[in-house]
């Protein structure tokens, strides 16, 4: 409609609320029920479409890249899940070794699809993710994350995977500490000379991702 013709159907609609409106003999105006006005002139909230996204969910998991020869780092890679939340970050870690593009990029994932120790009950099965959750302690927030068995992997490997471990679960959260339980026991996490049960991205702080 063009702007001549909306200016016709305004006034037009306005002839009507003119004639709706009558003046009785006491002298007051009647009010006109909102149901009873013209569309056009009805005080109604407008209304606001939204495009739903629908494109696939991603979580941010860390593997580690290989700079300048021997220094290692930590580096954000997204892949795809479920949903977008912590468990699913760690399940998405633990079951994605690299790709080969991702590997000739330098990239590597010490968790991807590691088994459990030949010495476990769970000989040839794959380490997973029993139970992760935030309990609060003291005040203190603590994410636990709960394996079927332990990291069969030594020295900075395993150090390696712990890292790969914390930076992901605490992406863009506000936890204070991560802990770590297989068999219902607390983890002693070796960082150099010293045992860790509770650790921080800070303990990893040389494997820290670097901001381009």
């Amino acid at each position: 409609m063009n702007r001549p013709r909306r200016i016709a159907a305004a006034l037009a609609t306005l002839t009507m609320l003119v004639g709706a409106c009558t003046v009785p003999t006491s002298g007051e105006a009647t009010v006109i029920a909102q149901e009873d006005l013209p569309v056009l002139l009805r005080d109604e909230p407008a209304v606001t479409t939204t495009t739903q996204d629908t494109s696939n969910p991603t979580v941010a998991v860390y593997y580690v890249r290989a700079r300048a020869g021997e220094d290692l780092v930590l580096e954000l890679v997204r892949k795809p899940a479920t949903v977008a939340n912590r468990r699913e970050a760690l399940l998405a870690l633990l079951a994605n070794p690299v790709t080969v593009e991702e590997r000739e990029a330098g990239l590597n994932n010490r968790l991807g699809g590691i088994e459990l120790p030949a010495s476990t009950d769970g000989e040839g099965e794959l380490l997973k993710i029993v139970r992760t959750g935030v309990v609060d302690e003291n005040g203190l927030k603590i994410r636990e994350i709960e394996l079927n068995g332990p990291i069969d992997l030594d020295g900075s490997l395993l150090r390696q995977a712990y890292a790969q471990l914390v930076f992901t679960v605490t992406e863009g959260a506000t936890v204070d500490f991560v802990r770590f339980i297989i068999a219902g026991q607390v983890v002693d996490i070796s960082l150099g000379n010293d045992l860790k049960q509770l650790v921080t991205p800070a303990d990893f702080a040389d494997l820290a991702p670097i901001t381009e």
